[in-house]
């Protein structure tokens, strides 16, 4: 092994994400003579698309930090956001049980910028359908389990009627998905705009709550910078959305 290669193997195996990766036991992996299955690191920014499903070559995707939101095009071409996915969350394990078809429909772009493992979706493949018993089904259940629970909170934040209640439950999805990560301080990265797309609002509504929200004590605003008060947490944090189950590793 290359000391390149082993420099990967060691950062693999080093991985603050191992705990809440569904794909940790394949990471670093040994699959022959000095051969170890490693991630490839995708970096993406704010607003960079990271996957589509034009893709060529389909891979599965590991949230390793930051935040991505998932969107589709409607049929009048206009973007609907339907679910957001934060650290350990993985994309593409059910396109390698289906039939794969480019519709150009979804792609996932940067919300809060972060990084991507990606691994061959073949591989992927191969490793959950060798895994003993029931395993593979248990793991790509739990992989399910996420995706519909981050759909879910979609669902619960478009279920509110006022504006308020939309925008905060917006932001106390995002606050518990960074939470995942080091201790964020309740300081979410995000713009004005980036809320009223999730929460399917009017930007001039949205920063109209939000500025609101600061007047009332419970925000404090700057550029990209949305920091949540104790007293925000406090009223808003027994939301259902704040509180959603996220299955790690097994």
């Amino acid at each position: 092994m290359n000391e390149y290669a082993e420099r990967l193997r060691r950062e693999a195996l080093s991985c603050p994400v191992r705990p809440e990766c569904p794909l940790a036991f394949l990471c670093a992996s040994c699959v022959g003579t000095d051969r170890y299955a490693l991630p490839t690191f995708i970096d993406f920014d704010y607003g960079h698309m990271a996957w589509t499903d034009l893709t060529l070559r389909p891979c599965v995707f590991v949230v390793r930090s930051g935040l991505l939101i998932a969107k589709a095009y409607g049929n009048d071409g206009v973007e609907i956001p339907y679910h957001v996915s934060g650290r350990g969350s993985v994309s593409g394990i059910a396109e390698i049980y289906g039939l794969y078809t480019a519709s150009n429909f979804n792609f996932l772009s940067g919300l809060v910028p972060g990084r991507l493992c990606s691994f061959d979706s073949s591989f992927v493949k191969k490793c959950l359908n060798d895994l003993p018993g029931l395993e593979g089904h248990r793991l790509t259940a739990r992989i399910s389990l996420n995706h519909t629970t981050s759909t879910y909170g979609q669902l619960l934040t478009l279920s509110h009627a006022k504006a308020r209640d939309r925008v905060a439950s917006v932001l106390v999805r995002l606050d518990a998905m960074l939470g995942r990560e080091e201790d964020c301080g309740h300081v979410l990265p995000i713009a004005h705009g980036d809320v009223a797309f999730i929460a399917s609002l009017r930007r001039t509504t949205v920063s109209c709550e939000l500025k609101a929200l600061a007047e009332e004590g419970m925000l404090h605003l700057g550029y990209r910078r949305i920091e949540l008060l104790e007293s925000f947490i406090e009223e808003y944090g027994s939301l259902v959305e704040a509180n959603l189950p996220f299955y790690g590793a097994s």
